[in-house]
């Protein structure tokens, strides 16, 4: 059966690949999708942002698991959003790069993981914006060292070690070696421990509002 669904889903669009992705099941849905794209991403990425072309494999990994959390039932053209989610990450990954050449000494970008990151991994949209003008943006783009290393702590051993990691600008195989982890779970667990980073600063920062 699975095979002549695989072989079934190589004929349908991307449209009757959505609209069937609940009968197929996700395995084979997000197989087919990345068989179709991942290289048409590796070209885009390598072609207009050839600053990322070593790590284009990784953006590319990024892309797919930020698919994730999309709202598939109103997708319209499934290649326009991949190609424009990659997009984003790639420039993101730029203003990081950016930000960390004209970075005081004594800030950071939030998830620039001590400064060191190039944004090889990142996941959350926390990145320096200079037009900018909400409080807690600012707030969250930017946290004194000092104070970075403090919440970090807050966090599980786990989480500090992967976040940094990947502040060294290592990439996921290399992470999922050192940690002996499954390649797959590095992107995931780092979403997590990013996403329970930015709820700690964000909790300290309203504490702080109210105070």
């Amino acid at each position: 059966m699975p095979v002549f669904m695989r072989n079934r889903t190589k004929k349908w669009t991307d449209k009757e690949l959505l609209e069937n992705r609940k009968q197929i099941g996700d395995k084979i849905f997000w197989e087919e999708i990345y068989r179709r794209y991942a290289s048409y991403l590796i070209s885009i990425i390598t072609f207009k942002y050839p600053d990322f072309r070593d790590v284009a494999e990784d953006i590319v990994q990024e892309t797919f698991l930020r698919l994730v959390f999309e709202d598939l039932d109103k997708v319209q053209n499934l290649k326009a959003l991949l190609a424009t989610t990659a997009a984003h990450i790639c420039i993101d990954k730029h203003r990081l790069r950016s930000a960390k050449k004209r970075a005081d000494t004594n800030l950071v970008p939030l998830d620039a993981e001590l400064g060191n990151e190039d944004g090889e991994d990142s996941f959350l949209e926390i990145t320096e914006n200079a037009d900018s003008d909400n409080p807690e943006e600012i707030a969250l783009n930017e946290i004194k060292v000092d104070e970075y290393r403090r919440v970090l702590s807050q966090l599980p051993d786990e989480c500090q070690k992967l976040l940094m990691y990947s502040a060294e600008g290592m990439k996921y195989k290399e992470i999922a070696n050192l940690m002996d982890l499954p390649i797959g779970t590095v992107g995931t667990k780092l979403l997590r421990c990013r996403e329970r980073l930015k709820e700690i600063i964000e909790k300290e920062n309203g504490e702080t509002e109210e105070g």
